[in-house]
């Protein structure tokens, strides 16, 4: 997913990622420019392609759906030898 799923928007406008980073349990997005005092908020696996998509949450985990990048390192395994993983919840938040 583009910025492993995250987007930062500021007073309803997306603000340009330039990169996420991980680094043991740290996720680290860099803004292209500082926000400002509007009302941002940051949103995980809920972006998408609008033009093939009706509404969030449709289509998810295709690849034009919401989906997002983030899971641990859980080596278990199901009982057919597929991986376990456990995988970032969905969540938009209010940035301070």
């Amino acid at each position: 997913a583009p910025n492993m799923g995250f987007d930062f928007l500021e007073d309803g406008a997306m603000q340009t990622i330039n990169s996420v980073t991980v680094a043991g349990d740290t996720v680290t997005i860099t803004l292209a420019a500082a926000p400002g005092a509007g009302v941002k908020k940051l949103r995980y696996a809920q972006n998408q392609i609008p033009s093939t998509c009706q509404g969030i949450g449709s289509n998810p985990g295709s690849g034009p759906g919401a989906r997002g990048n983030l899971r641990d390192s859980d080596p278990t395994v199901s009982r057919y030898g597929y991986d376990l993983k456990n995988w970032g919840v969905a969540f938009e938040e209010d940035v301070p």
